[in-house]
């Protein structure tokens, strides 16, 4: 009977991965529709969100980031390389001394997708699911 538990045990551990969803959802980079730029690299990516940059190919960009802590959040700061309390200390010490605006907030892939389409020249980050018709996709993180 044990030799059957087993089984039993690895058959329902299988059916339970089968069934729950990645937990490394695919993030993406979404632009308003009018931003004439087609995508975006990581090194540019970095540069924007650090604020070593306000274009992206010689257009100015408004820049949306979200403080809820998901998996976009977290893919995107892996790409950047610095934690969020790194960010937002960049963030201040630019807007201080007057070389930068921080992002402006985002409390939802929803509410962010909703900003990136009816701001132009915005750029923002949600997971991949979020993303609609209403935006443009730039880059996809892995």
């Amino acid at each position: 009977m044990k030799f059957h538990l087993k089984y039993y045990v690895v058959l329902i551990a299988f059916i339970c991965c089968l069934f729950t969803e990645k937990n490394n959802a695919q993030v993406v980079i979404i632009a308003n529709k009018n931003l004439p730029v087609k995508s975006i690299d990581d090194n540019s990516l970095v540069n924007l969100y650090t604020l070593q940059s306000n274009e992206l190919n010689a257009q100015k960009v408004k820049l949306f980031y979200s403080n809820t802590e998901n998996e976009a959040v977290t893919k995107l700061l892996q790409i950047i390389g610095k934690s969020g309390p790194e960010l937002k200390k960049i963030w201040l010490k630019a807007k201080l001394t007057g070389n930068g605006n921080p992002p402006e907030n985002a409390i939802s892939d929803e509410d962010m997708v909703q900003k990136v389409a009816s701001t132009p020249n915005s750029i923002g980050f949600v997971s991949l699911k979020s993303a609609n018709a209403t935006v443009k996709i730039l880059l996809k993180l892995d």
